[in-house]
């Protein structure tokens, strides 16, 4: 049974023009031009996360989109560790060379390795709870459900 769904994506493109360089009064056309071609490289490319109407099997393309998108929560968090503790590093590590060697190179080892390790222990469990996670093990009621909410069905010719 063929299927369509409908895919929105949205495209920006800012013209930023020099009043010393505008010979037209602006860039407009250009700009518009270009954000209609960014538009067409994502619509070309995009899917959305939509099971088959028909069973509501998701396709193995689809599953590994909603892994990748699964808990990015958890990266958010395990980067934003690594770049808060970059700084203070970094800090401790100037300090120590401007005061000639005061502060323990071994204080510095133990302020900063345990956010890294923290860090690389959540991307870690990430990767194990993503790598086993299968849309089509939820319910298949709530995804024939969904299917039929985003499809559009198309006649055989």
């Amino acid at each position: 049974m063929p299927f369509a769904y409908q895919l929105q994506r949205a495209a920006k493109v800012i013209d930023v023009g020099h009043r010393y360089f505008e010979t037209n009064g602006g860039n407009s056309k250009d700009a518009l031009q270009r954000a209609n071609i960014k538009l067409r490289s994502k619509l070309d490319n995009a899917f959305d996360i939509v099971p088959c109407p028909a069973c509501g099997w998701y396709q193995q393309n689809m599953v590994l989109k909603a892994r990748k998108y699964r808990h990015l929560w958890m990266r958010a968090i395990a980067f934003s560790l690594i770049l808060l503790d970059l700084p203070l590093a970094f800090y401790i590590g100037i300090e120590n060379l401007v005061n000639g060697g005061t502060v323990p190179w071994l204080g510095i080892v133990a302020i900063f390795s345990p956010a890294l390790m923290i860090a690389w222990l959540i991307l870690a469990i990430r990767n194990v709870i993503v790598s086993g996670y299968d849309p089509n093990s939820q319910d298949v009621e709530k995804r024939l459900q969904l299917a039929k909410s985003r499809a559009i069905m198309l006649s055989k010719k």
